[in-house]
């Protein structure tokens, strides 16, 4: 119960500059040389993959092509050479024999060019096809014991195509097509050049969606990387008050909101660091002074070198000590090198042992106690040192701020196996507003608990590291005396684990 001494502002700082990028996010000043290449360098990542994938379509649907129009030119090819075959049969069926198309070539195309005129009508996109079998070289006619009559005079590979030549069912010759490794028919080749270049462009244009589809998906990845990297170069560089604002609804956004409480606790204790080194400053320069004034006093021989004179020094010298040791212990808490040394420790004969030996203090002040304590021992796993340090810090503030005339009522009970004490006194009491702030460092609560008391706001500060040092709990709340009520919770030994729910003395939590 300690009052609040003035204390510096933090340092107000201006937010960085912020702007949007793609209207989810706000950056922060220029980009920095760390996102400019992890974009490049997905952009080029993005952009190669794409490249490939559409060259591997493009060339899968190159062979798809190829691989199709063969195979129609292949069946077109089988069906002239059918019809061409029927029509030789009908020439054949008519003279006999193949003597006077052997001494008449100009018969030989005449009857190609029936041939065709009996061939089936093809669609139009396919006209192209027509001209097939009138290539020079490709035709020859055989007789039926695979001698040339009509045609080329070449080695017929076995890798061509035979056609029988049949009437009435006996074989009366063989029409020979001239096996073809490429597409040779100047309208197909046409045909087959339109269909690249439309390919090609397709790929081209495949390939620009892919460049600018890269581009913004690199920047719509990595912008909310570049807003976290400028508020982390903003808080290097002391910008507590730098927040990060996205709105992705993905991790992205959770970690904004992560850097956003890390900023926010940075800004927090680093107001708290600056508080605490002017009030520490400002609680070691008063007893300085008061002793640099009584020695001044001393030396100038306006006060005389007497006993009162030393109980004078030697009181701000001890005032001095304990200020300079609890700031040790609160030290040595916060690194966690605070020693204990723990036993099992009957809680409530420590309790009695306390209340007696301040009783004579309690009385001079016209202050009482009461208790209400079981009879039964509760054992905690403690320093038993460190618990009797707690519990005189305890009476110490109620004894200070207390109004004489008033009362200390201590009680404790078990309940879920944790020990729970409270201790409450008479007015005055705390502002509510200044409840959760009682146990922070060099805290004092204004007016009535004020310095004239001699508290310098470290002894609460210590109480709840104690209290918590040893898995507890402390808490400040009103009392229904009129006064403050401290609540302790402690695990007692047959507790599993010092993790268990701790409630104050209403019974929540």
């Amino acid at each position: 119960m300690e009052e609040a001494s003035p204390h510096f502002n933090p340092r107000q700082v201006s937010p960085v500059g912020s702007g949007k990028r793609h209207g989810v996010w706000e950056t922060f000043g220029a980009q920095p040389p760390l996102a400019r290449g992890l974009r490049t360098k997905l952009f080029l990542a993005m952009l190669i993959t794409f490249a490939v994938l559409t060259l591997a379509i493009m060339g899968a649907m190159r062979l798809s092509f190829q691989h199709g129009l063969t195979g129609y030119l292949d069946q077109v090819e089988q069906e002239r050479a059918q019809n061409f075959s029927r029509t030789l049969a009908a020439y054949y069926q008519t003279h006999g024999s193949w003597e006077s198309l052997r001494q008449n070539p100009r018969l030989w195309g005449r009857l190609q060019r029936m041939s065709d005129g009996a061939a089936p009508t093809y669609p139009a996109e396919d006209a192209v096809l027509q001209d097939l079998l009138r290539r020079p070289g490709r035709l020859a006619l055989l007789d039926e014991t695979g001698r040339r009559l009509i045609g080329p005079s070449l080695p017929f590979p076995d890798e061509g195509k035979r056609y029988p030549v049949q009437v009435g069912g006996t074989t009366v010759g063989i029409l020979y097509v001239m096996p073809s490794t490429h597409i040779t028919d100047g309208l197909a080749q046409q045909f087959e050049r339109q269909q690249g270049r439309i390919l090609g462009l397709i790929g081209l244009l495949a390939l620009l969606v892919a460049a600018v589809a890269s581009y913004l998906l690199a920047n719509r990845l990595l912008g909310p990387l570049q807003a976290l990297t400028g508020g982390t170069r903003s808080l290097t560089t002391g910008n507590y008050s730098a927040r990060v604002r996205l709105h992705t609804r993905d991790e992205f956004q959770t970690l904004a909101e992560d850097f956003n409480q890390l900023a926010t606790t940075l800004e927090k204790n680093e107001a708290a660091r600056r508080r605490w080194i002017a009030d520490i400053s400002h609680e070691l320069r008063t007893p300085l002074s008061v002793l640099r004034g009584e020695m001044e006093a001393l030396e100038d021989g306006v006060r005389p070198l007497d006993m009162l004179a030393l109980q004078s020094l030697q009181a701000e010298a001890s005032l001095l000590g304990k200020l300079v040791d609890d700031l040790y212990q609160l030290a040595l808490c916060d690194v966690g090198c605070l020693d204990c040394h723990r036993e099992n420790v009957d809680m409530i004969a420590l309790l009695r042992e306390t209340a007696v030996q301040h009783q004579t203090r309690f009385t001079q002040q016209r202050l009482t106690i009461t208790q209400a304590l079981p009879p039964a021992p509760a054992f905690v796993q403690a320093d038993p040192t460190r618990l009797k340090q707690l519990l005189n810090n305890l009476l110490e503030n109620t004894l200070r701020y207390t109004d004489p005339g008033g009362r200390l009522h201590v009680e404790a009970r078990q309940q879920d196996r944790q020990l729970i004490i409270t201790l409450d006194d008479t007015a005055p009491g705390v502002p509510a507003d200044a409840l959760p702030l009682l146990f922070e460092h060099l805290f004092r609560v204004e007016p009535s608990r004020s310095r004239r008391h001699g508290g310098a706001g470290l002894g609460l500060a210590l109480c709840r590291r104690i209290v918590e040092g040893h898995g507890g709990r402390i808490t400040a709340a009103p009392s229904p005396l009129g006064g403050l009520r401290i609540t302790i919770c402690l695990p007692l030994t047959s507790c599993a684990s010092v993790g268990q729910s701790c409630r104050g003395a209403d019974g929540k939590d």
